[in-house]
C-alpha cells in the first residue's frame, strides 16, 4: 500500500518546512515502522547493535534494550527504559521512568517523567510533558502535550482505525494515533481519539477530549461555557422560529395558489372573470418568490453566528447547525424542500401563465361567438 522508499521519506520529512500539506505522503512511514526503523539504525550501528554517543548523558539506571542510537547531547534519567529499535537525536530528553519503543525522537525533544511513546515519529522540539502518551503517531515540530496528555490508539468497536486525507482514506489496521502538525498547543488532561489529524498552531485546551479533525489554527475548547450554550440556546430558538415562519409562509402561499386553481376548475365562470383569477395567480407567484427570498435571508442570517460559536466546541449540542445536515435526516429533507421551494414557485408561475394564455383563448372565442353574453 506505500510503495517509497523509506529512508529517503523520513529524511525528506526531516528537512521540510511544509510537510503538513503533504502529510498524506508522509504518514506512510507509520506503516511497518518496526522492520523499516530498525533497517534504518542498521545502517548506522551496524553489527553492534547499539550506538551511543559518548556526549550522551545516560545514566546508569536506565534501561537500554535492542538496536538504539542516541545522538550527543541527549539525556536519559534513571529509570527510563528503551527498547529497540528507538533513534533519539541530539540534545533530547528522555525523562524519569519514561519508556520508548520502536520510535524516532528528532532534536531537541523532552519526554517527562513516566511518559510514554510508542510506534511513533516525533520530529524536532516536540515536548511530552509528564505521564502522557504517544502511540501510532507522526507529531510535527515543537508540539507541546501537556501532562497527562493521552493519544488513544484502538476503537471500542475493534474496526481498523482510518485517517481522513483530501485524497481519500489511510489506514494502519486496528490501531492508529494521530497525526499533529506543527506548533500544536494540547492543555493538561487533553485526549485525542484513534485516527484525527490536527492541523499546525491549533490549540486544544485542557481536559478536552479531541473527537473529530482540527484545522489548521483552529482552537479547540470542548465542552462550551455555561454563557456559551445559553447564547447558542438564544440563537438556536431565533432560527427555529424562523424556520417555523418560514415554512408557514411558503404554505400560507401554497394553499392560496392550490385553492385559485380549484376555483377556477370546479367553478363555472365567466372567461373574463377567469382571466382576471388567472391574472392575480400569476402575479401572487412573483409576491410568494420576493417573501420566500426574504424569508431565506432572516433563515440564514443565524447560521454565521452558530457555526462560529460552536467552531471551536469539540463537543457539540445536539441538532448543531455544524453537524445538523450532516447527522438528520429530517434536516436533510428540509434543506432538500427549501431548495426546491423555488422550483415550486417558478412551476406555479409557468402553470399561471398557461392557465392565463388558455383563459385568455376561451375569453375571445365566447367574445367573437356572443358578445352580448360576455360580461354576463
Amino acid at each position: 500500500m506505500f510503495d517509497f522508499n523509506w529512508n529517503e521519506r523520513l529524511y525528506e520529512l526531516l528537512e521540510t518546512e511544509d510537510w503538513w500539506e503533504r502529510r498524506s505522503e508522509f504518514f506512510g512511514l507509520l506503516a511497518n515502522i518496526e522492520e523499516q526503523l530498525t533497517s534504518y539504525l542498521q545502517q548506522i550501528t551496524g553489527d553492534d547493535g547499539q550506538d551511543l554517543s559518548d556526549e550522551a548523558t545516560i545514566s546508569p539506571e536506565a534501561t537500554i534494550e535492542g538496536r538504539v542510537v542516541v545522538r550527543k547531547g541527549a539525556t536519559i534519567l534513571p529509570g527510563a527504559l528503551i527498547v529497540g529499535p528507538v533513534y533519539i537525536g541530539e540534545s533530547s530528553i528522555v525523562g524519569p521512568n519514561c519508556k520508548l519503543s520502536c520510535s524516532f525522537v528528532a532534536s531537541n525533544c523532552w519526554t517527562g517523567n513516566g511518559s510514554e511513546v510508542k510506534r511513533s515519529i516525533l520530529l524536532d522540539g516536540t515536548r511530552l510533558v509528564h505521564f502522557g502518551y504517544i502511540g501510532y503517531s507522526l507529531i510535527g515540530r515543537n508540539a507541546n502535550f501537556g501532562a497527562g496528555s493521552v493519544i488513544a490508539v484502538r476503537r471500542f468497536d475493534n474496526a481498523p482505525v482510518k485517517f481522513r486525507f483530501a485524497d481519500g482514506e489511510r489506514t494502519l489496521g486496528f490501531k492508529g494515533g494521530a497525526i499533529v502538525g506543527d506548533n500544536v498547543q494540547f492543555g493538561v488532561n487533553s485526549s485525542i481519539l484513534p485516527g484525527r489529524t490536527i492541523g499546525p498552531n491549533a490549540v486544544i485546551h485542557p481536559n478536552v477530549v479531541v473527537r473529530r479533525n482540527i484545522e489548521a489554527g483552529e482552537e479547540s475548547v470542548g465542552t462550551p461555557s455555561a454563557t456559551d450554550q445559553h447564547i447558542w440556546s438564544v440563537l438556536m430558538t431565533a432560527w427555529n422560529s424562523e424556520a417555523d415562519r418560514y415554512w408557514a409562509r411558503n404554505g400560507v402561499f401554497l394553499a392560496v395558489s392550490g385553492g385559485l386553481l380549484v376555483f377556477m376548475t370546479a367553478a363555472n365562470t365567466k372567461p373574463i372573470y377567469s382571466c382576471v383569477v388567472a391574472l392575480f395567480g400569476f402575479f401572487l407567484t412573483f409576491i410568494w418568490s420576493r417573501v420566500n427570498t426574504i424569508g431565506k435571508y432572516y433563515l440564514d442570517r443565524w447560521k454565521p453566528a452558530l457555526k462560529e460559536l460552536e467552531r471551536p466546541w469539540s463537543v457539540r449540542p445536539m441538532h448543531s447547525i455544524a453537524d445538523l445536515a450532516q447527522t438528520d435526516p429530517v434536516a436533510r429533507r428540509l434543506k432538500s424542500s427549501s431548495k426546491y421551494m423555488l422550483y415550486v414557485i417558478q412551476g406555479m408561475r409557468v402553470l399561471w401563465i398557461l392557465v392565463l394564455l388558455a383563459q385568455i383563448f376561451l375569453a375571445l372565442a365566447s367574445l367573437r361567438s356572443s358578445p352580448r353574453d360576455f360580461f354576463t
